[in-house]
């Protein structure tokens, strides 16, 4: 993903790329590459940035941030976010010592955490016969809550289970 603004000193362009998977997914944590082309600003340490996160994800605890380089011409952090709920969020990563009416301080780039799809890890027993009476367990996860057994709809073969 990628967002750009520009200035005298140059087209300000952030992109970023999720580490280790193609996406962020719910619950889980998610490790993001974020390269800032022209950031007008140097800092020489992760603390010399500040992070604002805002949207529709609230966060457990706060996401970190490490630098990885940093000149007038390119910013490159990892930003890990924690594990969360599905949603989107936009990043904002600015120098405390700009001045946060600097035009080419609008670094932001808005990241999607997508819902995990449910899934079946095991079904025990694998067979049985069909004269029926098998206890079966299902071991699944990312199923959405659910407070009572009405309002799931479990078919083994076609035949419904529940209800």
């Amino acid at each position: 993903s990628s967002s750009s603004s520009s200035s005298s000193l140059g087209t300000t362009a952030v992109t970023y790329a999720v580490l280790e998977a193609d996406q962020c997914m719910a619950f889980v944590s998610c490790q993001l590459l974020v390269v800032v082309d022209y950031p007008h600003f140097t800092v020489t340490s992760a603390s010399g940035l500040a992070l604002t996160v805002t949207g529709g994800v609230n966060f457990a605890t706060s996401p970190s941030v490490s630098l990885i380089h940093s000149t007038l011409e390119s910013l490159t952090v990892t930003i890990v976010l924690p594990p969360s709920a599905a949603g989107t969020t936009l990043l904002s990563i600015a120098s405390p010592n700009i001045p946060t009416s600097d035009e080419a301080m609008n670094i932001a780039a808005s990241v999607t955490i997508h819902p995990q799809v449910p899934t079946i890890t095991s079904i025990e027993p694998s067979s049985s016969t069909s004269a029926g009476g098998t206890v079966v367990t299902i071991t699944a996860g990312f199923l959405p809550k659910v407070t009572t057994s009405a309002q799931l709809d479990v078919s083994l073969g076609g035949l419904s289970s529940l209800g």
